[in-house]
């Protein structure tokens, strides 16, 4: 998968040309294997540089527009049930400043 690489970043990009515009858009990407009780699991992480956007519908856009392409390169289906009833969903972010900021190094979590 990591093969095709410049092809996921392309498409990811393709998503959010003005984020691109800003020098944001999506900087790269590592993928894992992860045992579970189910089986394996090929955990693929896009990273996204929102610049100063929270970047929640850009990353998700992005998301959704290289889960074929993994799909297809892996024989595998992405996790995308969004309609289950009582879906727990979590994202974290970790917050870099090269600028004096109280917030900066912190890290914020949310789980619904």
């Amino acid at each position: 998968m990591l093969g095709a690489k410049a092809e996921i970043l392309k498409k990811a990009n393709d998503q959010d040309p003005v984020l691109n515009s800003f020098g944001g858009g999506a900087k790269d990407l590592e993928a894992k294997v992860v045992q579970t009780k189910n089986g394996d699991m090929l955990i693929t992480e896009l990273f996204v540089d929102c610049r100063d956007a929270m970047g929640a519908n850009a990353v998700n856009t992005m998301a959704e527009a290289v889960a074929p392409i993994i799909e297809a390169l892996t024989g595998a289906r992405s996790s995308k049930d969004y309609h289950k009833p009582r879906r727990k969903a979590a994202s974290s972010c970790m917050v870099h400043s090269i600028k004096k900021n109280p917030l900066a190094e912190k890290t914020w979590s949310m789980a619904s």
